[in-house]
């Protein structure tokens, strides 16, 4: 769907919900799925620290940018990383995610999507770089 038609037809509806959650006594954790780079000025429309972004391939730097001061920010350590990549890209990787998206808070590291296939040793990696890496960081 293009832009405008997200702006038009599909952010309207799904705002109402988020609101109707948030008034509930909830807190809506939305799956953001694919870039939705051209969408995060849509997701800024809601009450303040009341919502959580799990983005699946956003950029997190331009995410954190537009959104870290509204909501929370999750996701985006790719499936395809943790299933074929090396063991020292998923800490790179990592590392410069913490980076990005941790100063000021407002972030949760997670990956892009469920994961069903990763290599183990580098989950692991995943898992040890946000215990140590992330506990300097902060």
């Amino acid at each position: 769907m293009s832009d405008e038609q997200y702006a038009s037809f599909y952010w309207p509806s799904l705002r109402h919900y988020i609101v109707a959650l948030i008034d509930a006594g909830l807190t809506p954790v939305l799956y953001c799925e694919g870039r939705y780079n051209s969408r995060l000025k849509h997701l800024r429309e809601v009450p303040r620290g009341k919502v959580l972004y799990d983005f699946e391939l956003a950029d997190m730097a331009r995410a954190k940018e537009q959104l870290g001061d509204v909501a929370c920010i999750a996701g985006n350590v790719a499936n395809i990383l943790l299933a074929h990549g090396k063991k020292q890209e998923v800490i790179d990787y990592t590392k410069r995610l913490i980076d990005t998206c941790a100063p000021g808070g407002g972030f949760m590291l997670d990956s892009g999507a469920v994961v069903d296939d990763a290599k183990a040793e580098n989950l692991m990696a995943l898992f040890e770089t946000a215990d140590s890496y992330g506990k300097s960081s902060a």
